[in-house]
């Protein structure tokens, strides 16, 4: 009985070792397969960048030399196209390359959309949008009509911003409170002017979150027509809205008026009076004065702070903090005003 049971353990011993020894051949052979084919990417890539890089700036026209035969070579042409679109701003380089993805590579993606693999079908979507192939409308709408995964949803929602804007607000409004702000942010940032200023004037349709999000993408964006839009949200009664909306005036460089930067100097939430110390540079010195020490003496370290440093940025800023230093009474923004000083001493060095 015993050497019986040995027996069993070993014939199961012998057959975990062969099936571990399979996965491992099984593993060396696809690596060994990937090795090779990023060898191919990596050579293909080689050869056709500077044709690639000449065609793209403008040097030369288009050549098909440069349309991929094969799947790595595909992924070769990806690499060059994205890089370009991160690292390179140049007029009509998008079209360029839209144009080129269109013809050439829509068949390509048409496969991808249609595999069991959901990472493949992600990957397709990623491209078609990065790539704005508006040659792919028809196929998506085909392709929305199946189930689908959240993350596939958003993808083609990123593409309707671009090709399909009534059916983006449509879907984007029905679905607002399923995104996070990270989200939001990713989808928005992509939109163009013409959306964006759509969203403007529907801003009063979305959650709050939505509204927050899309106020910092405005500052982010730097969209200098949206000032009256800014100055009135600024009055809003939601405080995390506020906040924002001097934040993007902030970032985009507009020039307030002392009215409507003034009360701040009093709001109850320190960020407000900090951002109003931040927007005060943009005032003529004169007026923002005595806010400005006002703020210098603030409770919040960080307000003071931004004061002491908007108060710099002015002219005869710095006389203004060495006569303050000397016959100042408040020790917080006496301490504060040296302390602006001393970092102006330390990055003028």
């Amino acid at each position: 009985m015993i050497e019986s049971s040995i027996h069993l353990l070993l014939r199961l011993i012998v057959i975990l070792l062969a099936l571990l020894a399979l996965s491992s051949m099984y593993l060396f052979v696809m690596r060994q397969i990937e090795v090779v084919r990023n060898g191919k990417i990596f050579n293909y890539k080689k050869a056709v960048l500077p044709e690639w890089i000449d065609f793209l700036n403008g040097v030369t026209d288009f050549s098909c030399t440069l349309i991929p035969r094969t799947k790595e070579e595909i992924v070769a042409v990806e690499e060059i196209l994205l890089s370009y679109l991160h690292n390179v701003r140049s007029p009509g380089l998008l079209d360029k390359i839209s144009n080129f993805a269109n013809h050439h590579m829509i068949s390509h993606y048409r496969k991808m959309l249609r595999s069991l693999n959901w990472s493949v079908r992600m990957n397709a979507l990623y491209r078609i949008v990065d790539f704005q192939m508006d040659g792919m409308k028809l196929e998506l709408e085909r392709f929305e009509r199946r189930k689908l995964s959240k993350e596939e949803r958003f993808q083609l929602l990123k593409f309707k911003a671009l090709f399909s804007k009534e059916q983006f607000f449509h879907d984007f409004t029905a679905n607002q409170q399923s995104y996070s702000e990270y989200e939001l942010k990713k989808l928005l940032m992509n939109v163009d002017h013409k959306l964006l200023e759509d969203l403007i004037l529907r801003f009063d349709e979305f959650t709050p979150q939505v509204q927050h999000t899309l106020m910092d993408v405005i500052g982010v964006k730097q969209d200098s027509i949206a000032l009256p839009f800014i100055e009135l949200k600024m009055q809003s009664n939601d405080p995390e809205l506020r906040i924002r909306a001097l934040k993007a005036a902030f970032e985009i460089g507009l020039a307030m008026k002392l009215e409507i930067l003034a009360p701040f100097v009093h709001s109850d939430y320190w960020e407000e009076r900090m951002m109003a110390a931040k927007l005060f540079r943009s005032i003529d010195f004169e007026h923002s004065y005595p806010h400005l020490m006002q703020l210098l003496a603030d409770q919040s370290w960080w307000v003071r702070y931004q004061a002491a440093r908007t108060i710099l940025k002015h002219r005869n800023g710095k006389e203004t903090l060495q006569e303050f230093i000397r016959f100042g009474k408040d020790r917080y923004a006496v301490d504060m005003a040296i302390e602006a000083l001393s970092k102006e001493g330390e990055e003028l060095g």
